[in-house]
């Protein structure tokens, strides 16, 4: 077997709806064969040769006879709920090159799919792709009447016979695709060493502890494809606009979790990290290059699986922005001697949420007081800032990042972080060599009275409808 490569990694990241739980729901399994009903000119059976996930697929074989608008077969369940995910997830594999909307997926609270509430177009299936296995995701089309599916069918709309594969079949919240320069996501356990005597001096077998589940993802700074990110690191979001779009991200008194997928897709590992919820932040913003971030991480539990939440991850693009597409402005006024910038945000969430549940996994995961801290460095020309340092007085920061017009649509994208309120931290300049003197200045945001009413706030102008 080759090994892993970083370049064939991807991360996905998927809302939850109940904390800890994978925002997916089984639709079926395809473990055994459907015979809730089945057409007289198809043969189905559960194939125990020839299946993606688990040991057996659903495999139709579907004979000329078949007329276009008959239902090839169905399978009936107990009643599920999928009205809070947004689409169709399945493997599906044909001897026959097809069409979109060729076959559908049918879904049903009635037995034998007699009156579809959802009726699935599968995706076309190339020439070079058959009798291979596709992973096809597809939105459902009014998920809040599908409260209690009980049936799921296999529909001929264009009639073309041959044989046809479905397995893991399974309702989802779409996972975002994360763009990344590197990431630190991983379970961990502490071994704790016996220190009971025996005869002899051999250690004994150590106890496993807690797992904690964290880390970070490197990234660079771009009003496209983090929008889950910041959703998570702020907590409330509004989208307004009919196109451009603007994204506005204010301090929420609650944070949303999720899962969050690192996919090896070249060995086909999944690790699943759910309970996952937004620690923190930090951005760096110099003159040249681009901007780095980074968001930190932690979660509850880890599941390694074969099977992804979703093989195909939205992807809305990308689009990073670089130091000489920043300018900075204070109270209004624009500030032409910063030459760096930095900003951290911390979520403050409970990470030793520990009870005797047999889990060892965290319980909860609160989140406590938001606190913010940046510092500016500019060329010393005189001692404005620094008097307002010295007496406290309050201040604005407003940091925009933007190219072309800024008004959000394709190549015109732009960012604004609004601070309405800091304080800077007294910190006089020192003479470090014969070269031009900088003054550091420390700051911290907060929120009193300020017109954002909250301590940061974060516009994004994009061409990205929703997220």
């Amino acid at each position: 077997m080759a090994q892993a490569q970083g370049s064939s990694a991807r991360l996905a990241i998927a809302l939850e709806d109940t904390f800890k739980t994978r925002p997916s729901t089984l639709v079926h399994d395809c473990e055994a064969a459907w015979d809730e009903l089945v057409d007289a000119d198809a043969v189905v059976t559960a194939d125990a040769s020839v299946f993606k996930v688990g040991t057996k697929s659903m495999k139709a074989v579907v004979a000329a006879g078949l007329a276009a608008g008959d239902i090839v077969a169905t399978d009936g369940f107990a009643a599920k709920n999928l009205s809070g995910m947004t689409h169709l997830a399945f493997w599906f594999r044909s001897s026959v090159a097809l069409d979109a909307g060729d076959y559908q997926i049918l879904l049903d609270d009635s037995a034998q799919c007699a009156s579809p509430i959802e009726a699935l177009n599968i995706p076309a299936v190339a020439s070079s792709e058959v009798d291979t296995w596709k992973f096809c995701k597809v939105a459902l089309s009014n998920p809040a009447a599908c409260t209690a599916i009980v049936s799921v069918g296999l529909k001929c709309v264009v009639d073309k016979a041959g044989t046809f594969y479905l397995d893991d079949i399974r309702a989802v919240h779409q996972a975002h695709s994360i763009p990344f320069i590197s990431e630190s996501i991983r379970a961990s356990k502490n071994l704790f060493a016996s220190n009971v005597l025996r005869t002899g001096r051999q250690p004994l077998t150590p106890s496993p502890g807690v797992k904690a589940v964290g880390g970070a993802i490197a990234t660079e700074l771009s009003p496209i494809g983090l929008q889950m990110l910041w959703y998570g690191l702020f907590g409330s979001k509004t989208i307004s606009g009919a196109g451009p779009y603007q994204h506005t991200f204010k301090f929420g008194n609650t944070l949303p979790t999720f899962t969050i997928e690192k996919q090896l897709t070249d060995i086909v590992q999944y690790f699943q990290y759910s309970g996952c919820a937004v620690e923190g932040f930090s951005l760096d913003i110099k003159p040249d290059g681009p901007i780095t971030c980074n968001f930190d991480i932690m979660g509850c539990s880890e599941t390694l699986t074969t099977a992804p939440h979703d093989d195909d991850p939205l992807y809305n693009g990308w689009s990073q922005f670089n130091g000489a597409e920043v300018a900075i402005s204070r109270g209004g006024s624009t500030l032409g001697i910063a030459d760096n910038v930095t900003l951290s945000i911390k979520n403050n969430h409970d990470g030793n949420v520990y009870v005797l549940d047999g889990t060892s996994e965290r319980k909860y995961l609160p989140a406590g007081k938001i606190s913010v801290e940046g510092k500016l460095t500019c060329l010393f020309e005189d001692s404005t800032l620094y008097a307002l340092a010295m007496a406290n007085t309050e201040t604005s920061l407003v940091i925009t990042c933007s190219r072309g017009t800024g008004d959000g649509s394709a190549g015109n994208e732009k960012m604004v972080f609004t601070i309405d309120e800091l304080i800077f931290k007294q910190e006089s300049p020192v003479v470090n060599g014969p070269t031009g003197l900088k003054v550091e200045l420390s700051f911290q945001p907060y929120y009193d009275n300020g017109a954002s009413a909250s301590a940061v706030k974060l516009d994004i102008y994009n061409n990205v409808s929703t997220f």
